[in-house]
């Protein structure tokens, strides 16, 4: 059981852990003054570059712009583990524009 959970979790933690890099990235890269749509398009084309096919940015974050740019990350992955039992991955975190271009983490 532990095996096939691994088998299936595991692949979801790694993209997830793309996605963080990604938005962390363009958040470093981009300017202030960016809107959220262009973000949004930005993180979409890195996305597909990334071979992130099944996870489309607009589905699973949220951006603003009031004093820099905010993204939070909110989705959810369900995988079939066995028969009619399935693992549900949740995974929700915050990015600030300031915090990451301070250098001081990497959101919350």
């Amino acid at each position: 059981v532990f095996l096939k959970i691994s088998i299936v979790a595991i692949p979801a933690y790694i993209d997830d852990r793309l996605v963080d890099k990604t938005i962390e990235e363009r958040l470093r890269v981009v300017e202030t003054s960016t809107t959220p749509a262009a973000l949004l398009n930005e993180l979409s084309q890195q996305f597909t570059m990334n071979n992130l096919r099944d996870i489309n940015p607009k589905d699973i974050a949220t951006v603003t712009n009031i004093d820099g740019l905010q993204v939070v990350k909110n989705y959810e992955i369900r995988k079939n583990l066995i028969a009619n039992m399935d693992l549900v991955l949740h995974f929700e975190k915050t990015y600030d524009q300031r915090e990451i271009k301070a250098g001081k983490g990497t959101g919350s």
